[in-house]
């Protein structure tokens, strides 16, 4: 469609008058002559397109909860979920809920400071393999104290801990958020 709407606007020497040019503009684009005028190979890569899109289409049913029986593994419109089955809300990447963490005086502090709610305002969500990649980073001394600190800390038991120290110091900003360099 936005090929055959340039291709029309073009047609007009550039000059759209409205409301007279619209029906016009309209059957350019949208009428069934339109639709079997445009070249080969945006024809291909709009197949590719509306294909991918009832694959995703296809897999959010798969995905969804009928409603009426309420938020229960019973809603499952998909009988063969079962107790060890993922079962995705988006169709994007998978992300990891990430405690981004500075250095105070030599302990690890959460990273938006001593307020209230301290560690759900340090919290990013990171792709899955942007976590993968920089946990590897994370240098081996503080192993330990991420063990300890998850372990007394409640809020830290479900999701992953990032020091920002050494090479991990400028993988975020308040300006700039995530850059994994």
């Amino acid at each position: 469609q936005l090929w055959l709407t340039l291709k029309a606007i073009e047609q007009q020497n550039w000059t759209i008058t409205m409301p007279e040019a619209a029906r016009d503009l309209i059957e350019s684009v949208y009428s069934d002559e339109a639709q079997n005028n445009y070249p080969e190979a945006l024809q291909d890569a709009s197949l590719d397109a509306e294909g991918a899109q009832q694959a995703e289409r296809g897999q959010a049913r798969m995905n969804s909860l009928l409603l009426e029986k309420g938020y229960c593994r019973g809603s499952a419109s998909n009988t063969a979920w079962n107790a060890d089955t993922k079962t995705p809300t988006r169709l994007s990447d998978e992300t990891i809920t990430v405690v981004l963490m500075s250095i105070d005086d030599g302990a690890l502090t959460p990273w938006a400071g001593a307020v209230e709610h301290r560690w759900s305002l340090s919290q990013i969500n990171l792709r899955e393999k942007d976590w993968h990649s920089v946990h590897k980073r994370i240098p081996a001394e503080y192993g330990d104290v991420i063990a300890q600190l998850k372990e007394h800390e409640p809020a830290l038991r479900w999701v992953e801990v990032l020091p920002l120290v050494g090479e991990l110091e400028n993988c975020y900003s308040a300006e700039g958020g995530w850059n994994l360099n």
